[in-house]
């Protein structure tokens, strides 16, 4: 196994994804995965709902897209693997250790939930965006924003990026604008003729009104503590801040908005590929010292998952 690291990572990641799925089924459904898990439209459109609900006569439904759920989270840390090539290496190791570490990923790898695959396609917009060497096949990305916005309506906070990716990957500019918009406009297109998805949403956004300032407040505060198990999420969000990079503000912003409209607990995943984003920038800088970091960083991860 020592010679061959990366599938002894591999190993250990789906180990790591089989103790997270056990946790999860521990503690039970809760409505929205079951509601997924049947493909019932609440709200969200239907691409992997759809899929999921094809499957629910399979034995152990539910342990099964658990665990593929899980594997995939912690798998996509390759992604972060592959953005920090231009680091050293003990940067590249904290900025893949800090998207493990993250309180979001750790709490949330086995829910099944339309968040966590708007997150995971997040972090490859955010990895064809960032990555020092401009990824090609703009149509895969394409295709990519159109399955994420057919898993989630979250996805569409992250259209800055992609537009980002879009212009560094494809010369024509009306390349781009097709890439870009198509989706857009075909998911505009279904909400229309599922009404039902957009009155649920407008729903929840009206019971989000009568919460008083101060708990909304706090459950925001909460939702971006554990996004980045607290450290990652005030570094990364400084990284955000301070960098010249239009995209990744705009995006943040986005789901700042989004989040302030509507604020869910699993939704928390959905900062934690623009906080890894803002730690690179400020790795790239070397204003951090990988160690410290990584040591601060899982100290505070178990804080904030135990609490």
């Amino acid at each position: 196994m020592r010679k061959h690291p990366v599938l002894t990572a591999v190993i250990f990641l789906e180990i790591l994804a089989l103790v997270l799925t056990f946790l999860q089924v521990s503690g039970g459904l809760v409505s929205d995965e079951a509601k997924y898990l049947l493909s019932i439209p609440y709200p969200h459109p239907p691409f992997v709902r759809s899929i999921l609900g094809f499957t629910a006569s399979m034995p152990m439904h539910e342990f099964f897209w658990r665990f593929v759920c899980a594997s995939i989270v912690l798998q996509c840390v390759w992604f972060v693997w592959d953005l920090g090539d231009v680091l050293t290496r003990p940067r590249r190791l904290a900025l893949a250790a800090s998207w493990l570490l993250s309180a979001a990923v750790i709490l949330q790898s086995g829910m099944i939930v339309m968040a966590t695959g708007a997150a995971l396609a997040g972090l490859v917009f955010l990895w064809w965006t960032l990555h020092p060497a401009p990824p090609k096949k703009p149509a895969l990305l394409g295709c990519l924003w159109l399955a994420a916005l057919f898993t989630a309506y979250q996805s569409a906070v992250f259209v800055p990026l992609v537009f980002s990716a879009l212009l560094r990957s494809e010369k024509s500019k009306w390349k781009v604008f097709l890439y870009l918009c198509v989706p857009i406009v075909l998911i505009c297109l279904y909400s229309l003729t599922n009404p039902y998805a957009l009155t649920i949403m407008f729903h929840v956004s009206g019971q989000e009104a009568v919460i008083p300032p101060l708990t909304r407040f706090f459950n925001i505060t909460w939702v971006w503590i554990v996004a980045g198990s607290g450290l990652l999420s005030l570094i990364g969000t400084i990284g955000i801040l301070s960098s010249v990079r239009l995209d990744l503000v705009a995006a943040f912003g986005m789901l700042l908005g989004f989040v302030i409209l509507t604020t869910r607990y699993y939704d928390a995943i959905l900062f934690t590929p623009l906080l890894i984003g803002g730690l690179f920038l400020l790795f790239c800088k070397r204003r951090l010292n990988p160690g410290f970091f990584i040591a601060s960083q899982t100290l505070s991860a178990a804080i904030v998952i135990f609490i």
